[in-house]
């Protein structure tokens, strides 16, 4: 019964939009920090095309990260220049959607596995086209942090500049999920974290580049926030 009312196109409506507003009036309350902007900074400051990838357990979170970055970019020299957010064919995926579109994100329907390679090819336009990607490597259903090909494919094939995300918050609740999403509170310390990812023509060795950069960025946010990092399946604490 539950799973038939999710599927409903007007309660899926509802529940995107209440999460959008949650996470807006959650964002306004915490106070940010970047750490690794000056890397960024001067690539949105030229709107360069840009690939953007984090772990799907701060998917609440990074949803924020490009109003918190516009901030520190004149507006005159971003005009038009939009992020594209590679999102699942699934009601997990409608239900983010219509959360992103409150933070002036743009979704292709796809994910970096399962149905992908259209997303991907999508993604792949929009750099072309001058914009920005994000993607969530181990998305939408895992396994934890590992990532799958399309990720370092897109990174490879687009030449573009790609980074490692992270976001954490002192006050959060972390679900029992196959990710262990992290739901941002009110009137937390916010750290968002950008590392540099290196990118060769050899699409194993640029995926394994990228699960360090992202599980380093991770830890660092985590530490810089004041909590304990949550350590990538199968290593110590």
């Amino acid at each position: 019964m539950i799973r038939r009312l999710l599927k409903h196109p007007g309660l899926k409506r509802i529940l995107g939009r209440l999460l959008g507003l949650y996470l807006d009036l959650t964002y306004r309350t915490i106070r940010w920090r970047l750490d690794g902007f000056e890397h960024m900074q001067p690539l949105l400051a030229t709107a360069t095309p840009l690939l953007l990838t984090f772990w799907h357990e701060r998917l609440a979170i990074m949803s924020q990260q490009w109003i918190v970055m516009r901030r520190h970019v004149p507006k005159d020299k971003v005009s038009g220049y939009a992020p594209y957010v590679l999102s699942s064919r699934n009601r997990d995926g409608d239900i983010a959607r219509l959360a992103y579109e409150r933070f002036g994100l743009l979704s292709i329907s796809g994910s970096s596995s399962k149905g992908g390679i259209s997303g991907l090819a999508g993604m792949l336009r929009v750099m072309r086209n001058g914009h920005v990607t994000v993607i969530t490597p181990d998305g939408p259903r895992g396994p934890r942090r590992q990532a799958a090909g399309g990720a370092a494919w897109l990174a490879i094939a687009s030449k573009a500049p790609a980074f490692a995300l992270a976001g954490s918050v002192s006050r959060a609740l972390v679900l029992n999920s196959w990710d262990r999403l992290m739901i941002p509170l009110p009137f937390a310390r916010g750290v968002l974290v950008m590392t540099p990812i290196t990118v060769t023509e050899d699409r194993n060795e640029t995926k394994a580049g990228m699960v360090i950069a992202l599980n380093e960025a991770c830890a660092r946010a985590d530490r810089l926030a004041g909590r304990a990092p949550d350590p990538a399946p199968g290593t110590a604490a």
